[in-house]
């Protein structure tokens, strides 16, 4: 991946061990499931559109009616963004690809406080591999 700019301190991971997708609906679940043991309040709603409002805040408008306000706001809609209303957004220019590279850096409190108590894992093909060890964790 000659587009990662790494430094020093930089510590990669590339599994080529036929893991090869990832379940996002399962991932997602697992990330709600964690937010909520850290007190967040998981709306279970689609967004429909997302205002600035004078205050530096936004406000987000759900399809069932839901009307919450945030001073920061995570777009995560792939290749549906243009299909809403995203004023933040303004007119992006987006090319969907199939790999997804992410590279995360967290202080070690940062860690601690987002450690959960169940270990991750995925499914190898011929069984369940954990991330233990791998990362740290």
């Amino acid at each position: 991946f000659p587009y990662l700019k790494l430094d020093d301190r930089d510590h990669p991971l590339f599994d080529d061990d036929g893991a090869g997708y990832v379940k996002a609906r399962a991932m997602v679940e697992a990330q709600k499931k964690v937010a909520h043991k850290q007190g967040c309040r998981i709306v279970d709603d689609i967004v429909e559109e997302v205002r600035d409002l004078k205050d530096g805040a936004h406000e987000i408008i759900t399809e069932k009616g839901h009307v919450l306000k945030a001073k920061k706001v995570l777009f995560c809609t792939g290749a549906f963004t243009e299909f809403k209303k995203f004023h933040p957004l303004k007119k992006l220019k987006i090319q969907v690809n199939k790999r997804t590279a992410a590279m995360l850096r967290i202080s070690e409190e940062e860690k601690d406080r987002i450690r959960c108590d169940e270990e991750p894992t995925w499914p190898t093909g011929n069984g369940v591999r954990t991330l233990a060890g791998q990362w740290g964790i």
